[in-house]
């Protein structure tokens, strides 16, 4: 582990307004420079809070555990490593895998590993701007027995100049906010062409239940059963822009 003192010295960042700093501690050897410590300084009611986070963040918006590996990208002598991300979790990737590690993410065993995404350089647009990316990522069950599709949103922006957050999202989320339990049904389709059935479900008062085997790219309908009621229509839901703008897919 590095001392501080040692190989690591204190760079100021910049100063947001009068109730908030920031300090990035860097390391003095040249073979480590991309190793970035943040510390964000508030003033919170005449208090000073103090936080140490690494340079990227990864933050899980799902109700499903991800594994998260870190493979070396060849710029340097590195060891890679394994880390396990909860739902509704955020996780401040070690210091040492960020310099020259490449994330790839997976939700089970059965699943595949997502393409690697570089770590070292925030998302910067041709002037050299911030601008998030989103990628549309399927992790498909591999499994013998089925090949059923997974798909999520992996987003990566830069809050400043020197940090980066990872955003894994669910494409889409049912909350019930009734005061009583509801059937739903899921279908995607064309208009005039026969739907093709991807999930009919109950759910209950006040929870909320994520779907991950739909694509933005298709067009979804759908279609609730209140108690004692028949059937909805099937309606359409809005086709998620995003797919024919800024993803890569």
């Amino acid at each position: 582990r590095p001392k501080v003192g040692e190989v690591w010295s204190p760079w100021v960042a910049g100063v947001v307004g009068v109730e908030k700093q920031i300090f990035v501690f860097k390391p003095i050897r040249q073979e480590g420079n991309d190793c970035r410590v943040i510390c964000d300084i508030k003033l919170v009611e005449g208090s000073k809070h103090i936080s140490l986070v690494s340079s990227v963040r990864v933050v899980n918006k799902t109700s499903h555990s991800f594994s998260l590996l870190f493979e070396p990208d060849g710029s340097q002598p590195q060891e890679g490593g394994i880390l396990d991300l909860s739902p509704q979790q955020s996780l401040s990737v070690p210091v040492q895998l960020v310099a020259h590690c490449c994330l790839r993410i997976q939700p089970t065993e059965r699943h595949k590993w997502s393409s690697p995404l570089e770590l070292r350089k925030p998302p910067r647009d041709v002037n050299g701007k911030a601008c998030p990316r989103i990628w549309l990522y399927n992790a498909e069950d591999s499994s013998e027995s089925t090949r059923d599709s997974f798909y999520m949103w992996v987003r990566m922006n830069s809050p400043d100049m020197f940090r980066i957050n990872i955003t894994l999202t669910p494409i889409l989320t049912l909350c019930n906010e009734l005061a009583l339990p509801i059937n739903y049904g899921i279908c995607v389709g064309d208009n005039g062409q026969k739907k093709i059935p991807k999930s009919q479900n109950s759910i209950a008062p006040g929870e909320k239940v994520e779907h991950h085997n739909v694509s933005p790219a298709e067009t979804a309908f759908f279609a609730i059963k209140l108690p004692g009621m028949k059937w909805s229509n099937y309606a359409r839901i809005q086709a998620d822009r995003r797919v024919n703008q800024d993803v890569e897919l």
